[in-house]
């Protein structure tokens, strides 16, 4: 057991020297926005036991509102 903690904080250790910080790219486009619901699903058709419905979109026609 010690031997795989051993071996954990080697493999950490040589990650975190191994890592250079690079220089910074150029910026991208602005992102699209997005909007999630979630909701209580109640036992039935969509779901035997019940659980959480999760609806996402993206919005597609840049307006200040989705």
């Amino acid at each position: 057991m010690k031997l795989n903690h051993y071996i954990t904080l080697i493999i950490l250790t040589i990650s975190a020297i191994a890592c250079e910080d690079g220089t910074d790219g150029t910026n991208g486009q602005e992102g699209k926005k997005s909007l999630v619901n979630l909701d209580i699903e109640a036992k039935g058709a969509n779901c035997s036991t019940g659980g959480l419905k999760i609806t996402s979109i993206i919005e597609k026609l840049k307006c200040t509102q989705i």
